[in-house]
């Protein structure tokens, strides 16, 4: 089981800071690949591939929290854009959509997104996706 903790940087080994300035010169470009990365930031590579999937910086601009919803669509044309406008017209900022192939003329999907700093009721975002027209069932998997 996962658990995640908001710890001052200060008081980690070095290597975490190391990792998290590497991860930042791939996302900006700065280096092509993680060897380099890696190398400029003062890390081993496999150092930074230990821990590249479990060190990240805390930015407050991102600090709601994280939703998975799990629905059942009808396979009709424009169900799946009104099942995602409902989302946005609730507040939610979606990280991930997953579709499975239709099969019996409905089709499972899971959605992760992000409530954003002001107070979203899970509750009310749920009733809100339930009316929507061509929803037969959505219940929240985490978050």
């Amino acid at each position: 089981m996962s658990q995640f903790l908001l710890i001052d940087s200060k008081i980690l080994p070095d290597v975490y800071s190391r990792v998290l300035y590497a991860k930042q010169l791939i996302a900006d470009g700065t280096v092509k690949n993680a060897t380099d990365a890696a190398k400029l930031a003062g890390v081993s590579r496999s150092a930074f591939y230990k821990y590249k999937d479990c060190v990240f910086a805390y930015n407050e601009r991102y600090e709601g929290h994280i939703v998975t919803l799990h629905a059942i669509l009808e396979d009709r044309s424009g169900v799946m854009l009104q099942f995602v406008n409902a989302l946005y017209k609730c507040g939610a900022n979606i990280l991930t959509v997953y579709q499975d192939i239709p099969n019996g003329g409905r089709a499972s999907v899971s959605v992760s997104f992000r409530t954003g700093s002001e107070e979203m009721n899970i509750s009310d975002v749920l009733d809100t996706l339930h009316s929507v027209e061509g929803v037969v069932s959505v219940s929240q998997i985490l978050g």
